[in-house]
C-alpha cells in the first residue's frame, strides 16, 4: 500500500480524502468461540493504519467499503443472514483504533440480493454496521430496480444526527 502516493493524489486534485476498498481475494473465515478470525486481519488493520497515519483525522475524510456480511457472526448478529465466506471480514478492522477512525463505512450491499432470494436484510445489515462502527457515518449502497448492472445505484447516507441524505451515483 503505497500510502504517500495515495496522499500525493488527495493533495494534489484537492480531495476530501479516501476510500479503503480493501477486498481481499483469499477467504477463509471460521468462527470459533464465539469469535470470528480470518487469516487476512492482519493485513485489513495494517491497511487502516497505515492509511490513517498518511491521512490524519480532522484533516482528511477516511471511509471505507465493507461487506454486506463484513460484521456479522458474533454477538447479536452470529446467526445473521446470508452467512458466506466473508462473514466477518471487517470485524478485526472494526475493532482496531484505525478502524474506528473512519469517517463513513460504505456498506457494500449491492450485489446481496434480498430478504426473499438470500435472507439478506439490509436493515440487519445496518444495525450490524452501526454496532461495530458507533461514531462513523454509514452509507448501504443498494441498487435501483431496472438500473443496468453498471449504471445507477441509490445511496443512502445516515448522518450522525440521523437526518438521513439521498444521492443517486452513477458509475460501477
Amino acid at each position: 500500500l503505497n500510502t504517500k502516493c495515495i496522499k500525493d493524489i488527495v493533495v494534489d486534485f484537492g480531495f476530501d480524502g479516501a476510500d479503503l476498498d480493501w477486498e481481499p481475494s483469499a477467504v477463509a473465515c471460521t468462527a470459533s468461540a464465539g469469535k470470528v478470525s480470518c487469516p487476512t486481519d492482519a493485513e485489513g488493520v495494517a491497511a487502516a493504519t497505515a492509511l490513517r497515519a498518511a491521512l490524519p483525522k480532522g484533516s482528511y475524510l477516511l471511509s471505507t467499503a465493507s461487506f454486506h456480511v463484513g460484521v456479522y457472526g458474533e454477538g447479536v448478529f452470529a446467526a445473521s443472514k446470508p452467512a458466506s465466506a466473508y462473514t466477518g471480514i471487517n470485524l478485526a478492522m472494526a475493532r482496531s483504533a484505525a478502524g474506528q477512525s473512519f469517517d463513513l463505512i460504505n456498506i457494500m450491499s449491492y450485489d446481496a440480493g434480498s430478504l426473499a432470494s438470500t435472507g439478506f436484510d439490509p436493515k440487519e445489515s445496518f444495525r450490524a454496521h452501526r454496532a461495530a462502527w458507533p461514531n462513523a457515518a454509514i452509507a448501504l449502497g443498494v441498487e435501483v430496480g431496472g438500473a443496468p448492472a453498471v449504471g445507477f445505484r441509490l445511496v443512502v447516507c445516515v448522518r450522525a444526527r440521523g437526518q438521513p441524505s439521498l444521492r443517486i451515483a452513477t458509475g460501477d
